[in-house]
């Protein structure tokens, strides 16, 4: 079969009255908003209101990717269309894991996994008192039921389940788990084997992508940390921003970690590590360095001053140290120096655009400086992203949340000017890095 009959062309998408170009808009998605598209159209399906529509036929559609990176959409399995894109209909789900995993059988390498977490969870008296038991039947308050590989009646506060995540694993599977221990606020940890080279398959994007890049593992060393130490031990993953001579290129690193390093959240949650986000960190790096931390320093005073041409002069220096689109590049340059200062205003709490409107009055500044004229509406997703870090009070403002709504409507689905911008825009604006993140080039 031709790789141009195995996905569907044209998609209808939330917002949008018309379908549009199917690999044009995903292409376009940062890792991030790939990711959780991906688990929404999902968890939609199931509810009975989809979100991605196939253009042609209108029934629920999926996202997938194949191992070469292209994003494309498959019709769901147990679906079958009168159709001119019927062709890109996947396999039942449960019929991929089946064959995935030689049958229904578990595999031998889950088995260890799951034995492997059990014995790393024993040393924590309280859970061993309260009960450890691999694959045990749990009730919901809905009637419906799962079997966690692990489940610990006493886990930092409440119950846990410490779920496998192999390459076998599908979407659809994932999403109904997360979603039963929500519900029954039942904190869910996903437990991946220590090796960082599978980390690039999809079926473990769909998890750490939406949990800040970060990921727990257990293996042979861990066991051996928890042995020494007497006390459970984990080896904690994440996807962090690399050296700023590399332009930030996120890299894995990994250590193993207690407990008390683990923010568990609340019940439903899921575990992070407690030293802070991807953002956080890439703050960290540009206010470690000394050039890009005074190069951020000048930007923010020359846009106070409306000095578009210094601005430009330190924004190209700025490209030429960690990458990202040159100044000529992002329109005109009167409307992203203004644009700039209202979004340094919110992230900063101080006046950094020129104007005579006070800061007690910054819903009228967003409006009136960013939100409302048409060559800086480009800039509302930056805003939004900005304002939900430093000031989510002025997103529930009406006449903001109005103007908002209306804008991000106009982006059509195009890649935001920020992606556009790159790694620059992330120095100046380290909030929303993460969910900007591309590891590979449309």
């Amino acid at each position: 079969m031709s790789s141009d009959r195995l996905s569907i062309e044209a998609i209808f998408v939330p917002g949008f009255g018309e379908p549009v170009h199917a690999e044009t808009y995903l292409q376009a998605l940062s890792e991030t908003e790939w990711t959780e598209l991906r688990a929404e159209a999902t968890r939609s399906r199931r509810s009975g209101n989809p979100v991605l529509l196939c253009g042609d036929c209108r029934g629920s559609v999926y996202g997938r990717e194949s191992t070469a990176g292209r994003r494309h959409c498959y019709h769901f399995g147990t679906d079958v269309k009168d159709c001119r894109w019927a062709t890109a209909n996947a396999a039942n789900f449960r019929s991929i894991d089946a064959s995935k995993f030689k049958g229904n059988q578990e595999g031998e390498r889950h088995k260890a996994l799951k034995a492997m977490i059990c014995e790393i969870l024993s040393f924590d008296v309280d859970a061993a008192d309260a009960g450890i038991i691999p694959e045990r039947y749990t009730k919901g308050t809905d009637g419906e039921y799962a079997f966690p590989d692990v489940f610990a009646s006493s886990w930092q506060g409440g119950e846990a389940a410490f779920e496998i995540q192999l390459a076998t694993t599908q979407l659809p599977t994932i999403t109904r788990r997360e979603d039963f221990y929500v519900q029954n606020e039942i904190r869910l940890c996903w437990v991946v084997s220590g090796d960082v080279g599978q980390l690039d398959r999809r079926a473990f994007k769909d998890i750490y992508f939406r949990n800040d890049g970060q990921i727990l593992s257990v293996d042979a060393e861990v066991l051996t940390a928890a042995k020494a130490a007497g006390a459970p031990r984990f080896r904690l993953m994440r996807l962090l921003p690399g050296a700023v001579h590399d332009g930030f290129t996120p890299i894995w690193r990994e250590r193993i970690v207690a407990p008390d390093d683990i923010d568990w959240g609340r019940q439903g949650d899921r575990p992070k590590s407690v030293r802070g986000s991807y953002d956080n960190y890439l703050d960290s790096l540009i206010e470690r360095d000394e050039e890009l931390k005074r190069s951020r320093e000048h930007i923010y005073a020359a846009l106070t001053e409306c000095d578009h041409e210094q601005v430009g002069r330190l924004w190209d220096e700025i490209v030429a140290i960690v990458g990202g689109a040159p100044w000529s590049a992002l329109g005109d340059p009167y409307d992203t120096v203004r644009s700039f200062g209202v979004l340094a205003t919110v992230r900063r709490n101080e006046i950094t655009v020129q104007t005579k409107i006070d800061l007690a009055n910054l819903p009228h500044l967003v409006n009136s400086l960013l939100l409302e004229p048409k060559g800086r509406r480009i800039w509302s997703n930056a805003f939004k992203t900005l304002a939900a870090a430093h000031k989510l009070e002025l997103l529930k403002a009406p006449s903001v949340a109005k103007k908002l709504e209306r804008n991000l409507a106009g982006l059509h689905g195009q890649s935001t000017i920020e992606n556009m911008a790159g790694r620059a825009f992330d120095v100046l604006f380290p909030e929303g890095a993460f969910q900007r993140l591309r590891l590979t080039e449309p």
